[in-house]
Order: structure tokens, then C-alpha cells, then sequence
């Protein structure tokens, strides 16, 4: 408290001041937080280049199967919900 009479102006302010407010005043004096840099790891920068890599490789390719023609016709990857409606439909019969 002794800070309080060697500032007489700033007495007052923090006199008016609300119970909480001077609480919360009286903590942060005095403690300087170290901010301290955070290092971002190295294994996160190479997966995002690699991904947009892939990212951009793959829309190469869409590009040239466009250009081609093809890409949309072909073998569908099977349904693996119509499989299980035909086993059950199969037990129910």
C-alpha cells in the first residue's frame, strides 16, 4: 500500500475505483509476463506443402482427363449399402 501515498492523484482514481477493479489492479502490479515465441514444428510447414502439391498434381490430372474425354465414364466404386440391403433382404426371406 505504500505506493498509494506516494501518488496522491492516483490515490483518489483508485479510491473511486470498484472493489473488483482494485483487486484486480493491486494483482498485476509489479508482474511482468514473459512472452515467450512459440516455435511451430517443422513436420506441420511440410505437410501443407505436400498437400497442396498433391492438391495441385490432382487438378493437373482432372484437367488432361478433360481434355481427353474421359474420367467420367468408367467403373463406379460399389455401393457397400446396397450389399448389406441384399444380405438382409435375404434373411428376411
Amino acid at each position: 500500500m505504500c505506493w498509494l501515498l506516494s501518488h496522491g492523484g492516483e490515490r483518489l482514481r483508485f479510491l473511486e475505483m470498484s472493489e473488483k477493479r482494485r483487486r484486480r489492479r493491486r494483482r498485476r502490479r509489479g508482474r511482468k509476463r514473459r512472452r515467450t515465441r512459440r516455435r511451430r514444428t517443422r513436420t506441420r510447414t511440410r505437410t501443407r506443402r505436400t498437400r497442396s502439391r498433391r492438391r495441385r498434381r490432382r487438378k493437373e490430372e482432372k484437367e488432361v482427363e478433360r481434355e481427353e474425354g474421359g474420367g467420367k465414364g468408367g467403373e463406379k466404386k460399389k455401393n457397400n449399402n446396397d450389399n448389406n440391403n441384399k444380405r438382409k433382404n435375404k434373411k428376411e426371406q
